[in-house]
């Protein structure tokens, strides 16, 4: 029965809570519309208060032009001063032109250099020869070299063109073996000349050489290229009991087989050969007169008493840390002092048979 009575107590209390929330429910529109209607006449009071903002300014006065006078008055062409055109109302655009100006250099041609003469004995023709070597223009620059010449100087005379040396194309050196510089007593001097031209790959900006032909300075004189043979006279026989005259004599000599010099005692007659060469012509008192055989013309020596024997030892190498141009070597030519003892005496020569 309590069971019971509890039950419809609950159910009382859900029925009287679902009434006052519906009752809240119906309620709560009438109590929101009382606050808009609040807020819509605020709203209406400030609508009313900028109106009459409003109304109450001064508007600024406007002056209308009509369009077609300003369009006229844009487009009228004014005066026309010389050379300048203000009226026109489409100018050509201004180009710019950029000249990028590239420095223009000649290419580089730098003389030739001599680099040594080397003085040595060919076996088989029984002479000496000098082997030149020399290199191009080491700082030549945009050239190709065309044509190498070398000239030869012999004693004091002019300098020659070798007309068989040639040059290899496309070569920065050159070696050159003369067999024509073999003449026993003589000096030597060499120089190179080089042709050049401006080279193929050069670039656009590159002008020719300004000297198309360069001379390189002189490398020489050698000292005078050694004999092959020496004679030094000591003690004359006359004839005597119709033997012809005969003098002793100190011979010097260089051996091709050993490739070194030798000495040997003799006594000079008419027509004596010594070493398969050298034929005795005359003896006479105080002169021999000897015929090198190896000549075809020439090769005749004339050797007195008293006169310093013929050099059969090599020269030295002359490179060109030593070598002189011709005006260092006439400045030291006339620098040098004279002497006071007189020159030794030096075997007479003649080339006539």
């Amino acid at each position: 029965m309590d069971a019971k009575n509890l039950g419809q107590q609950i159910d009382k209390i859900s029925y009287s809570l679902a009434g006052v929330l519906g009752v809240a429910l119906l309620a709560l529109p009438f109590v929101a519309a009382v606050g808009m209607n609040s807020q819509t006449d605020e709203l209406h009071t400030e609508i009313r208060s900028l109106t009459r903002k409003v109304e109450d300014q001064v508007e600024p006065s406007v002056s209308q032009r009509w369009i077609g006078t300003e369009v006229r008055r844009q487009w009228e062409p004014g005066a026309s001063p010389p050379r300048r055109w203000e009226w026109i109302t489409e100018r050509r655009p201004a180009l710019l032109k950029v000249n990028v100006e590239v420095e223009q250099i000649p290419a580089v041609h730098e003389p030739g250099t001599v680099d040594s003469i080397t003085m040595d004995r060919d076996p088989e023709t029984k002479r000496p020869y000098l082997a030149v070597s020399g290199s191009l223009g080491a700082g030549n620059e945009h050239v190709e070299i065309t044509d190498v010449k070398l000239f030869r100087r012999v004693n004091e005379g002019n300098f020659v063109r070798v007309r068989k040396f040639e040059f290899t194309s496309g070569e920065s050196s050159f070696q050159y073996v003369d067999a024509e510089a073999n003449e026993p007593g003589k000096i030597y001097s060499y120089r190179v000349a080089s042709v050049a031209k401006l080279a193929d790959d050069a670039p656009e900006n590159v002008q020719p050489p300004v000297e198309r032909e360069q001379e390189s300075d002189v490398l020489g004189p050698t000292e005078p290229l050694p004999y092959d043979f020496s004679l030094q006279l000591s003690v004359f026989h006359p004839p005597q009991n119709g033997a012809p005259p005969e003098y002793n004599s100190t011979f010097g000599y260089w051996d091709y087989d050993v490739a070194e010099a030798g000495t040997a005692r003799e006594r000079l007659k008419d027509g004596l050969v010594l070493r398969e060469r050298f034929r005795i012509r005359r003896v006479e008192r105080g002169k021999v007169t000897v015929k090198d055989l190896s000549f075809r013309t020439g090769g005749i020596y004339e050797i007195e008493i008293g006169d310093d024997p013929f050099s059969v030892a090599p020269i030295p190498e002359l490179s060109g840390g030593g070598a002189e141009t011709e005006e260092e070597g006439e400045e030291e030519a006339e620098a040098e002092p004279a002497s006071a003892e007189p020159a030794p005496r030096r075997p007479r020569r003649s080339f006539d048979q």
